[in-house]
């Protein structure tokens, strides 16, 4: 199996490319940097996954190290001093904060909707490639009725939406789903595959939360439906 060469995730460049070491972010310890400024341009998008890692490995926000370490070196400071914390509406799931309902309800909500339709988008590629299924657009099929059809499983899930879920709210991202609203990135129309997420988000973790989303929402894991 071949390897992914850790790359600055700001400039999308490895450590040779760069001439310089990469650190990691102190808070998820997964996501890597080549200097500060990197760090900082780049925390507004990786706040939230930031978040989803470390809130799934258990460990208290404030009580993560503030710096991005590297074998014996010093780190970056911290660009944020706030800790994200997690939405009052997210639910409690065997006792502890699941790391799903993070991805759904952080502001801003255009994040939801995309998070949301992208989990959909990966799981049925997932269905197609592990179990041999056609859903939606793989079975040559017009994508919007499976789309609401999973949109009407997650809001019977309780406490998974946010709460500022209603009609309005599913039609505008049904409408991001169909390409009436927003950019062609979430459009159900198109395929989209685990690399596609990494590199749309900017981080390796974000396939594994969208699955966890999906199977959530469907209640089963992929090949039982």
């Amino acid at each position: 199996m071949p390897t992914t060469t850790p790359r600055c995730q700001n400039r999308s460049k490895s450590s040779a490319q760069l001439g310089a070491n990469l650190k990691q972010c102190g808070k998820c310890h997964t996501t890597r940097y080549c200097s500060r400024e990197c760090q900082v341009a780049h925390w507004p998008s990786h706040k939230p996954i930031c978040t989803i890692i470390v809130t799934a490995r258990d460990i208290p926000l404030n009580n993560v190290d503030s710096e991005i370490d590297s074998e014996g070196s010093a780190g970056y400071d911290r660009t944020d001093p706030s800790d994200p914390a997690l939405s009052p509406n997210a639910v409690m799931l065997s006792g502890m904060f699941h790391p799903i309902e993070t991805l759904l309800h952080l502001p801003p909500r255009s994040n939801v909707f995309q998070h949301l339709i992208d989990a959909y988008r990966l799981r049925i590629e997932d269905e197609y490639v592990f179990a041999r299924k056609n859903i939606g657009l793989y079975a040559r099929e017009p994508p919007l009725p499976s789309f609401r059809r999973y949109l009407s499983l997650a809001e019977g899930r309780r406490g998974l939406l946010p709460g500022w879920w209603n009609p309005s709210a599913r039609k505008e991202c049904e409408d991001i789903a169909t390409g009436r609203k927003g950019d062609s990135w979430s459009q159900i129309a198109y395929a989209v595959e685990k690399h596609d997420i990494q590199d749309h988000y900017g981080d390796s973790m974000m396939p594994m939360m969208l699955r966890l989303v999906a199977e959530h929402v469907y209640g089963k894991p992929v090949g039982s439906m």
